[in-house]
């Protein structure tokens, strides 16, 4: 009796969803636009790794500033898949933990991007506009604290997010056998 029931849930589930996908056609374009995204993305990350890290001439400070700025970057990067089959679902569908992991994953991006690049613009200008006094700041070891600073603040700023992000279900909804949450 209950697999009767599963199957006819499971048959008005998905044709409600095409029903949603149909009223709504613009999904089709954010699809492919979100997976062109990601490769371009992830091939153009990629690419900074492999430059830094086999250089040992492009192991600068302001350098290290970028390579870390392409790590946060890269970890938006990895929430775009579960974004794409997310639109597809017309909900959420990977569970509780990896609800909160991708929240973390694109807000980590906003908070650890927009610290470096102000502690980027901080080494510019000593750089350019101080450079006597650059010679005694601008050293690896502060670069490293620096950036660690900057990451450790961005995990404070997303502890919130650990502890109230979670998933609902106002209703059993099932997409390919998963079932679909808000």
């Amino acid at each position: 009796m209950f697999d009767n029931n599963l199957n006819t849930l499971n048959n008005t589930t998905i044709a409600s969803v095409t029903v949603l996908l149909r009223k709504y056609p613009i999904t089709y374009y954010f699809v492919p636009f979100y997976a062109i995204l990601f490769l371009i993305g992830t091939f153009g990350n990629g690419l900074v790794f492999i430059s830094m890290l086999r250089s040992h001439r492009l192991r600068t400070v302001t350098n290290t500033y970028l390579l870390n700025i392409a790590v946060a970057d890269f970890l938006l990067l990895l929430s775009i898949p579960f974004l794409i089959i997310t639109i597809l679902a017309n909900g959420w569908i990977f569970g509780h933990v990896l609800c909160k992991m991708y929240y973390n994953f694109i807000h980590i991006n906003q908070y650890v991007s927009s610290l470096l690049l102000a502690a980027l613009s901080f080494d510019r200008y000593l750089a350019v506009c101080r450079p006597i006094q650059a010679i005694e700041f601008r050293t690896r070891t502060k670069c490293v604290l620096i950036i660690g600073g900057c990451w450790l603040i961005s995990v404070l700023f997303l502890c919130p997010t650990w502890v109230f992000a979670t998933v609902t279900s106002e209703r059993y909804v099932v997409w390919y056998g998963y079932q679909v949450q808000k």
